[in-house]
């Protein structure tokens, strides 16, 4: 392992970390217009130059991938691709490990990038559940936590005085109750919140991440072969989006409010009572880029809210929190 503090003997962590654009992208419809221009930084393009708790794997490529015939089942062993998986994990348990080896053999992904709530405790651990290691050569499997993407200044932000600081409604949970052991208990938000911003901020601490990327929780098990992604006889991509039959109301507040034009458009939508709020999805860091630029702009018009994401977000959310609705990341 390789803690952050010894990260930059790496020569390709290193120039990544010493290095990094912070201007958006291009805004729709003015090819001469960034999203800067207003203003607003965006931070996902922002590397982070010390950060706290990030591990590297360098177990060598000295044995054959460990494969399961039991997990495999009928299915032959996916040709591997290069787009890299970013998982949710709470702990090293046979959840995880089933996915990372299902993700491995079955779908073609080659290097894991792992968000724990402890790296300390749980990323060695962790990295013994990859199925294989990187060469010389290649990209290596990285592991981290949650808290990692932020100074401390901002972490004091996030989690000072949670009964009556700045996210004391994020911090308290929802008036809705959850269900356990025949007793209802409050259901406390941040880490939930903190949760979604990691599968956006990855690039911040993982400069050479895939221009897609898959964000899962690891306690999702695929079972089959998955081409996530095609490419057309045009050269345009075709990525897969996952959906549910279950209308997305928890979340549409705040699509009104960044994104108004879709709701003056309702009528039009194809699948109004989609909800794409499952648990996975591809990722593309140039629209991911594109979409917070555009939320930056919005809270900034509609609320004055000048804190760059996800600060912004999080004060939104501790409003709109008291009445059952949230941001989501998908």
């Amino acid at each position: 392992l390789e803690d952050a503090d010894h990260v930059n003997d790496n020569p390709r962590i290193r120039d990544g970390f010493s290095s990094g654009s912070i201007m958006g992208p291009k805004a729709p419809g003015n090819s001469d217009r960034t999203l800067m221009d207003s203003g607003f930084i965006n931070p996902l393009d922002t590397t982070m130059k010390n950060p706290k708790n990030v591990f590297v794997d360098k177990i060598g490529q000295q044995y054959q991938a460990l494969v399961s015939p039991f997990l495999l089942g009928n299915y032959s062993r996916h040709e591997g691709h290069g787009m890299d998986a970013v998982m949710m994990a709470s702990a090293p348990d046979s959840a995880l490990a089933v996915c990372v080896h299902n993700l491995y053999h079955l779908q073609g992904f080659r290097r894991f990038i792992f968000v724990v709530n402890d790296a300390k405790a749980h990323c060695h651990i962790i990295f013994d559940l990859v199925p294989q290691h990187g060469g010389p050569q290649d990209k290596k499997h990285i592991c981290l936590q949650h808290n990692s993407f932020y100074s401390d200044a901002e972490l004091k932000r996030l989690w000072n005085d949670a009964d009556n600081g700045e996210f004391h409604n994020i911090h308290s949970g929802p008036p809705e109750k959850v269900l356990r052991g025949g007793k209802y208990y409050a259901n406390p938000r941040m880490g939930w919140y903190l949760q979604q911003f990691s599968k956006m901020l990855i690039s911040r601490l993982v400069p050479d991440l895939s221009e897609q990327y898959l964000a899962i929780d690891s306690d999702i098990i695929p079972v089959r072969p998955l081409d996530y992604i095609q490419r057309g006889y045009d050269g345009k991509l075709t990525i897969m989006m996952p959906q549910v039959q279950k209308k997305p109301d928890q979340w549409r507040d705040f699509s009104r409010l960044v994104f108004p034009e879709l709701e003056r458009q309702k009528s039009k939508l194809r699948k109004p009572n989609k909800n794409y709020v499952v648990g996975w999805m591809i990722f593309d860091r140039t629209v991911l880029r594109d979409m917070v630029g555009t939320i930056g702009e919005a809270l900034l018009r509609e609320k004055q809210l000048s804190d760059p994401f996800p600060f912004n977000v999080l004060q939104v959310g501790n409003e709109l929190i008291k009445e059952n609705n949230y941001f989501s990341e998908f």
